[in-house]
């Protein structure tokens, strides 16, 4: 009988040395990436990325597996996965964050800028309370455990920076 092994962490560089010596004991073992909640019902048009470890009859099996489902699969290495993850994950949470620190630091009340709140003001502090309803150590591990991170926040940075001066230079 066929049988698969699964990883499912967000960042998969800090465990690819055990990952890959592992697999060669664990022949059916993959590495994966649901990119949605236990909320979903469905998985269609739900991505799931299967990092090949350098096993490639158990990311071949891993692939069929989920073909049968209506899943958008991406295959990919750990690196790029990563690489990945710091634009899907780490700059989603990040802009988040960023919203929830700059709106606590208003001079004005949360009821005020409540009242006052407009369509897209309301959409991402839907998705901003979300995110801060969320598991922290993991939004904080995502950021920090992450090789891509500081490349990440310093175009964060270099992106401010350019906004900012174009609205105060009124360009």
């Amino acid at each position: 009988s066929k049988s698969i092994i699964f990883d499912i962490s967000s960042l998969k560089s800090p465990l690819v040395e055990k990952l890959s010596s592992a697999s060669k004991n664990l022949p059916g073992l993959v590495s994966i990436h649901p990119m949605f909640g236990p909320s979903a019902d469905l998985l269609v048009d739900e991505n799931i990325l299967i990092c090949d470890l350098g096993n490639s009859k158990a990311t071949a099996f891993a692939t069929e597996l989920f073909k049968q489902t209506a899943a958008n699969i991406y295959v990919t290495t750990p690196k790029n996965h990563d690489e990945i993850m710091s634009e899907v994950l780490g700059l989603s949470h990040f802009v988040n964050l960023l919203f929830g620190h700059v709106l606590a630091s208003t001079r004005l009340s949360p009821e005020e800028v409540y009242k006052a709140r407009s369509t897209t003001f309301n959409r991402q502090l839907e998705i901003c309370a979300d995110v801060f309803s969320e598991n922290p150590d993991l939004y904080f591990d995502i950021q920090s455990s992450n090789q891509f991170s500081s490349q990440l926040i310093e175009r964060v940075k270099e992106s401010i920076e350019t906004l900012a001066t174009s609205i105060l230079n009124k360009d």
